[in-house]
Order: structure tokens, then sequence, then C-alpha cells
């Protein structure tokens, strides 16, 4: 929720702006959730359930941007990348299995 507040207060900030002023405002601000998540289960001690509310929430937030135009490719794979390390996150603590982080999908 506390995104939440602090978007409407940017939209409030930012006045009468245009329309595609405000995508970019918005696709930063999603930007900005995304990378925390990430920076966050890349550096973290141990990985668990707030790594993976943070991916859903930036998944979430992702999804928000189809309001406007369609979601470009890397939106998408954002989104997927988002919601595919929520599910394992919770999958290998359920299971107790072992994390593997960052992006496994990521050439070397």
């Amino acid at each position: 929720m506390t995104e939440l507040d602090d978007l409407s207060a940017m939209k409030t900030a930012m006045g009468d702006i245009k329309k595609d002023d405000m995508i970019v405002a918005l696709e930063n601000f999603v930007l900005s959730i995304f990378a925390a998540a990430d920076n966050d289960e890349r550096k973290c001690e141990t990985v668990g359930k707030a790594q993976a509310i943070a991916f859903k929430r930036a998944a979430d937030f992702i999804e928000v941007l189809t309001l406007y135009p369609p979601l470009s490719d890397d939106w998408q794979q954002k989104r997927k990348y988002s919601l595919y390390k929520a599910g394992t996150i919770l999958k290998c603590l359920k299971n107790g299995e072992p994390m593997v982080r960052g992006n496994p999908f990521e050439p070397e």
C-alpha cells in the first residue's frame, strides 16, 4: 500500500502533465520496484518469503502498465521473471530446497 501512496503523491506533485510523460514516470516507478526486488534477492543473506512477496508486487505493478499501451517485450519478460521468481522462491521454501539466486535463464 505504501507504493500506491507514493505513486499518488508523485502524481499530485507532477501537476498537469501529458499522458506520455505520466506513462514514463509510471514505468520508472515500476522499474524501481522491480530493481529493488531483484537486487534484494541477489544480495540478501537468506532468500525468504519477503523476496517472494517483493517479486509478486513487482509483477502486479507491471500489470498496471497494461492499462496504457501494450506491454513491450522487455516488460513482458520482467513480468514473467517476477512471477517465476515468486513461485520458485515459495516452492523452494515449502520443499526445503536450496534457492537459485539471480536469473537462471540469463547467459553467463
